[in-house]
């Protein structure tokens, strides 16, 4: 059930990508900027309960909710896998804003990859140097 929730994801992602400001995205975004100001005290073992904290409880509702259609049908549960995979998965809501960017440095375009970079974070980044737009694409990818 796996490889196929995953193939079928892939697909609806190929005909129907999401944006990069999708309402799943942007929720969980704030959530872990959230925890980020909260939980953020520059030690190691902070950031790891800050991503246990962003995950673990998801992943639990994730889980309950599987199982609890998988004994109602089987198919309810691959619907389920594909919809999870298909919201959280956004290879296409990265990857045309990282190529932009990637190509318009590669070309010398630094105005056109800070106009990219600033599209798809939503930073300012007028100030930035070519390794900060690299670096930030990087980060953000």
């Amino acid at each position: 059930m796996t490889l196929i929730s995953l193939i079928l994801a892939l697909a609806l992602e190929q005909l129907r990508p999401l944006g990069n400001r999708n309402r799943v995205w942007l929720l969980f975004t704030r959530y872990a900027n959230h925890l980020e100001r909260n939980l953020n005290a520059g030690a190691e073992r902070h950031g790891v309960l800050a991503w246990l904290a962003a995950i673990v409880p998801a992943l639990l509702l994730s889980l309950l909710l599987f199982y609890s259609l998988k004994a109602m049908s089987p198919v309810l549960a691959l619907a389920f896998n594909v919809l999870v995979l298909y919201l959280t998965m956004g290879f296409r809501h990265f990857s045309s804003a990282f190529s932009e960017i990637s190509q318009a440095l590669a070309e010398g375009r630094e105005y056109d990859a800070r106009v990219a970079l600033a599209s798809w974070t939503g930073l300012p980044t007028a100030e930035l140097s070519v390794e900060e737009i690299s670096r930030l694409a990087i980060e953000q990818g």
